[in-house]
């Protein structure tokens, strides 16, 4: 939306709003700078802000002439999720925006890691402190690269809110810079604020001075005068010369040799630390990976920033046919058709297996298993574009699957036939010998391929954990803040 710096007021008009919204082009840019700020005080996504619009409604008319940022806690991180005290401290600026012509009429915060909209954490927020009709809410979407884009969302004529998305979005361009106000042109502007304070304080018992009438004049030099001697001035004696005496040494305090010409010389032991070091590594990643059942389930919740964990249902179950263990959900699910990607987590017996679900994978709503045991506890975590999780798990409890036929391909071959004596040729025994070599180089390709599979999933869960680390260091530093 094009507008000008001088312009007194902008609009903006929706047709499915019932009002027009009007604001002074320099109270956005304004707000557009601070989320900005934000938006590049910390590494990806930076923090996000939010605070009141201050203004006025009228007829079928809101106007919007100040703002006043709110100082969030962040106790849950970069995001603007409101703590206990930042719910009291809104609800305190609202009180205090009782002025007909500056009170509140909506509130606005910024989106640095999802799109236009409003989560059900603004909904929650938009109808317990702005329940009038009229009053909006303001989001703003900073880019790196790109100009701020922004959405005003509102309550239609029946009262419902349209929040997956604005009905007229519109790009902030950046202001042009306002120049300092000169003295001359400050002058008058000052001496009708100074009438403005002498009025008030006649009003609170004081005199009425009419400071217009006031003329700054340039100082007055005043007359020196030198005053002459009564007397005239004695010129005293000079006095002896004083012999040179060399002044006693100073001990002057020697400054610290450098930090590097007092540091230890390595030992010779330091090769063994670092191998001891490593061994050490070593076992804790062993340790690691065998406990995996007992931390994997926590883990799975820190892939993403901090959120809001739902229990809902997506209609989890399990199916068991021959062996083969149908893992279904509902893919008309609401929360199952809103997700991003998710994680499934199996525990079958003591072995655990972590499968990464993408948006396709939860459209299909199925993952067959062959399990091992005759118990498999199943956990679906899916992540929400707001940042909640929904968790949900299901149990089958049955039979063990019965161990499989053998195959052809490892039945030993049958004796070739014996000959007119009695006795086996030679020829069948080597082909034996080559057949029991083949089975047990089979089963061995077979096992280490598993172990290859294995090593594969956890190194994918070694990934997503420093991932999550990183992310945590990053929130922390931000909290220390």
């Amino acid at each position: 939306m094009p507008v000008s710096a001088d312009s007194p007021l902008a609009e903006w008009n929706a047709p499915e709003c019932p009002f027009a919204v009007a604001y002074v082009p320099r109270v956005l840019d304004d707000i557009r700078l601070a989320v900005v700020d934000a938006f590049f005080s910390l590494p990806r996504g930076g923090a996000e802000i939010g605070g009141l619009l201050l203004g006025g409604y009228e007829g079928d008319r809101l106007t919007i002439t100040d703002w006043q940022a709110l100082e969030c806690d962040h106790a849950f991180g970069p995001s603007f999720t409101l703590s206990d005290a930042d719910r009291s401290r809104m609800a305190g600026m609202i009180a205090a925006a009782k002025n007909p012509g500056s009170r509140a009429v909506g509130w606005y915060h910024s989106h640095t890691r999802s799109e236009i909209f409003l989560s059900e954490a603004d909904r929650e927020i938009h109808s317990r402190f702005f329940p009038e009709p009229w009053q909006v809410a303001l989001i703003l979407r900073p880019h790196t690269f790109n100009p701020t884009r922004a959405g005003f969302f509102f309550r239609a004529k029946d009262g419902a809110i349209r929040a997956d998305a604005s009905c007229l979005e519109f790009v902030l361009d950046a202001l042009p810079a306002r120049p300092l106000p000169s003295r001359e042109a400050a002058a008058p502007e000052l001496r009708a604020a100074q009438a403005r304070a002498a009025v008030a304080a006649a009003g609170a018992g004081g005199p009425v001075i009419d400071v217009s009438q006031v003329v700054e004049e340039p100082p007055v030099p005043l007359p020196v005068k030198i005053a002459e001697p009564a007397e005239p001035i004695k010129v005293a004696e000079p006095a002896p010369p004083v012999k040179d005496v060399e002044p006693a040494p100073r001990r002057v305090a020697e400054p610290p040799p450098p930090s590097f010409l007092t540091a230890q010389k390595p030992s010779h032991r330091a090769p063994w630390l670092a191998i001891t070091g490593v061994l050490i590594g070593t076992a804790a990643g062993v340790g690691t990976f065998q406990t995996r059942e007992i931390w994997l389930p926590v883990v799975t919740g820190w892939f993403h920033p901090p959120g809001p964990i739902a229990q809902a249902s997506v209609g989890l179950r399990t199916l068991d046919r021959d062996g083969q263990l149908q893992i279904l959900w509902d893919p008309s699910a609401t929360d199952v058709r809103s997700g991003r990607d998710g994680i499934l987590l199996i525990t079958d017996g003591t072995q655990s297996r972590v499968i990464p679900l993408d948006a396709a994978d939860l459209r299909a709503g199925l993952i067959t298993y062959a399990r091992q045991s005759g118990q498999v506890d199943v956990t679906l975590t899916l992540d929400q574009p707001n940042g909640r999780k929904v968790i949900e798990a299901a149990t089958f409890v049955g039979k063990a699957p019965a161990a499989p036929p053998p195959s052809a391909a490892t039945d030993p071959p049958a004796p070739p036939p014996a000959d007119a004596a009695g006795n086996q040729d030679d020829r069948g025994k080597d082909h034996d010998q080559l057949a029991r070599e083949n089975a047990h180089l089979r089963a061995t390709v077979a096992a280490q391929a598993e172990r290859i599979r294995q090593l594969e999933n956890s190194l994918a869960v070694e990934k997503r954990l420093l991932e999550q680390h990183s992310r945590m260091q990053n929130q922390a530093t931000f909290g220390g803040r």
